[in-house]
């Protein structure tokens, strides 16, 4: 979990230092990804589950017209 001052707590320096890699992707972005998900990861079945629910996921959104 990332602490007040924007310092990531111990055991998740990894996590941090992997998604800064990321383009695009700002170091408050990433802070914030890791404190929804850090304490929540385990509620998600499949990586699949998880980019569905933070709307990552590719759609097939065609319409019939």
């Amino acid at each position: 979990m990332i602490n007040s001052s924007g310092i990531c707590k111990i055991g998740h320096e990894e996590d941090l230092m992997r998604l800064t890699t990321l383009p695009g992707v700002s170091r408050i972005a990433i802070m914030i990804i890791l404190a929804e998900l850090v304490s929540s990861v385990s509620n998600f079945r499949s990586a699949k589950a998880l980019s569905s629910w933070a709307g990552l996921s590719p759609g097939n959104n065609e319409s019939a017209g």
